[in-house]
């Protein structure tokens, strides 16, 4: 597992596991968005610089981040960057679990 600093602290990536890195990002902002590590209007580093801080491909990190202005935990504006949505009304439970590929893996209702 890896351990990142700066932004990303509190984020673990497991490149052994059977979820995929995407998947593993995605969860990892998610629940840093949840629980109040990453505040409302936080700016977020491009695709392209977290790929490289992660060492991750950027379609990766792309994955992660269209998935996560999907279900309304970032806003993304071309030339503006992207950031944590200021409203977040979603409720932790009121989530659907996607694997990234584009299939459902659970509903959390």
């Amino acid at each position: 597992m890896a351990r990142f600093v700066g932004l990303f602290e509190f984020l673990d990536l497991d490149r052994n596991s059977q979820r995929t890195l995407a998947t593993q990002l995605f969860d990892g902002i998610r629940e840093a968005i949840l629980d109040g590590t990453l505040l409302p209007g936080t700016d977020l580093p491009s695709t392209r610089k977290l790929a490289k801080q992660l060492n991750l491909s950027r379609n990766t990190v792309t994955a992660a981040y269209e998935q996560l202005c999907v279900e309304q935990y970032l806003v993304s504006v071309q030339g503006a960057g992207t950031k944590v949505a200021v409203a977040q009304m979603m409720d932790k439970h009121d989530t659907i679990g996607f694997d990234l590929v584009g299939m459902v893996v659970d509903d959390i209702v």
